[in-house]
């Protein structure tokens, strides 16, 4: 049984530490991580036709895709699962257990480097260039990049689920017979007024 010193003990780290509901999982510790990995991860393949210079010249794999999501002006980042069990095991089986609470602070963490990214393209950019402002002014934005996680190392047939996967991410093999209309989800309201044209906007 716990005395009053160790009750007031504990209730001060669970203060100072955010952690996922319901597990021990501290989010700082995961936001460090999936940093990490975006970073550092390199795949790794034969490189035995690839001259030394390029090796040293390439960027780690996660950087140059954010590039290219910012050359197409898309907002979609594909993360493949193989690449994070290769980094860290740890990390894909919270990614695999907790999808619903590590993605979106997947998302936040792409968003992030994807902004350190663009402000770094931004600082070496000649401020004469006539693309600079208009680089700066989308810098500003809110846009934010969402992760698309595939490749899981297990693969399911529908047969195979039960309720111990209620929450978990899967990943299923199989063939689409029919398919619904998508339903849109309304996130943001906006109002005028027809008097004086005053506008509102609130999140639902």
């Amino acid at each position: 049984m716990m005395n009053n010193g160790q009750l007031h003990g504990a209730n001060e780290v669970s203060s100072h530490t955010q952690v996922l509901w319901g597990t021990n999982i501290n989010t700082n510790d995961v936001q460090m991580k999936l940093k990490n990995f975006i970073n550092n991860f390199e795949e790794i393949k034969d490189d035995s036709d690839e001259e030394d210079d390029q090796k040293f010249q390439k960027a780690p794999y996660y950087i140059q895709r954010l590039k290219e999501v910012r050359e197409m002006d898309a907002n979609v980042l594909d993360i493949d699962c193989d690449h994070v069990f290769q980094f860290d095991q740890m990390l894909y089986r919270q990614i695999e257990d907790y999808p619903a609470d590590i993605i979106p602070i997947f998302d936040l963490v792409v968003t992030q480097v994807y902004k350190e990214l663009d402000m770094y393209n931004i600082g070496a950019q000649d401020q004469n260039d006539p693309d600079y402002n208009m680089n700066n002014d989308e810098f500003g934005n809110d846009q934010i990049i969402q992760v698309r996680p595939h490749n899981l190392r297990k693969v399911y047939r529908i047969r195979e689920l039960g309720p111990a996967h209620i929450e978990k991410l899967v990943s299923l093999r199989g063939i689409v017979i029919r398919n619904g209309d998508i339903i849109p989800e309304m996130k943001e309201a906006h109002f005028t007024c027809t008097k004086c044209f005053r506008e509102e906007e609130r999140a639902v």
